[in-house]
């Protein structure tokens, strides 16, 4: 029970054997123990080359990968994770601080499951090294001690902010035309359905609009000129109709309105002579 005042560690007589050894003085005497380190020791040389070889490897991944202690705090990030996030990932917790504000209860959500999921990949986004908001998937697994005790949770995080603009222009392209900006075919074929099944649903007025002549312009100014006479007559049916009118291009030029929550024919022909009105002035 007495404190130590000697810390050795020494080799065996045979090889391959080490030995820690620790003596302390007690009123009665010295106190020697003899602790067999050998497994230890012989173990540190493989441990190692494997963790130089972890971090050969974590620097050749095109994402960035992260080991974060039991307490929250990182013990380790890969150079390009450094490089996504800048300095600020060498604090504590900066790998967290490092996601949006608004996001954070995703990352949060997600390490709160993670003994029972015991792995786990969001999607977020985050501040980058420039300052610029970008997107970013996070995903692990944790890693525990023999008596299920968390030790480490080990991850990678990747930069999905192109697949994320590719992913929303796609989606965009599928709605909206491409020239006009208005909702296409299929998105107002949508909203109309949406409004006819609306549980307070009331009266939805449909209008067509086929512009005449238009197809004159094409034919002697150009598609570049008629292009532009389209933009031109989609800005004005936006002035037109009310907030919560939807007005959409069918095709060529073609458009259709619809009007929810119309409750006279009065009110109809309003509308009608204010689209007609953006076309005549």
């Amino acid at each position: 029970d007495g404190e130590p005042y000697a810390r050795l560690n020494v080799r065996g007589a045979s090889p391959g054997l080490f030995f820690e050894v620790i003596i302390a003085g007690r009123p009665d005497g010295v106190v020697i123990d003899l602790f067999d380190e050998s497994h230890e020791q012989q173990a540190l040389p493989a441990l190692v080359r494997s963790q130089i070889q972890f971090n050969q490897l974590s620097e050749t991944l095109p994402v960035g990968v992260f080991v974060v202690g039991a307490g929250g705090c990182m013990e380790f990030f890969s150079e390009r994770l450094h490089e996504m996030f800048g300095p600020k990932i060498m604090s504590d917790f900066g790998w967290i601080d490092s996601v949006y504000a608004e996001d954070r209860h995703i990352l949060e959500t997600a390490l709160a499951e993670l003994p029972e999921h015991r792995t786990f990949s969001v999607e977020v986004r985050g501040e980058r090294a420039d300052g610029a908001l970008g997107w970013f998937r996070l995903a692990g697994s944790d890693m525990r001690e023999d008596d299920g005790t968390l030790k480490a949770v080990v991850g990678f995080v990747e930069d999905i902010s192109e697949r994320k603009d590719l992913h929303e222009r796609v989606e965009y392209q599928a709605s909206f035309d491409g020239l006009t900006e208005l909702p296409n075919r299929t998105t107002v074929l949508e909203r109309l359905r949406a409004c006819v099944e609306d549980e307070d649903f009331r009266q939805t007025a449909v209008l067509f609009i086929d512009l005449d002549g238009f197809k004159l312009i094409n034919d002697t100014q150009g598609h570049r000129v008629g292009d532009v006479v389209l933009v031109e007559i989609a800005q004005r049916f936006r002035r037109a109709v009310r907030p919560q009118d939807i007005i959409g291009r069918f095709g060529g030029d073609e458009f259709v309105v619809v009007a929810p929550d119309i409750s006279t024919t009065r009110e109809v022909q309003r509308l009608a002579q204010q689209i007609h009105d953006v076309l005549s002035t």
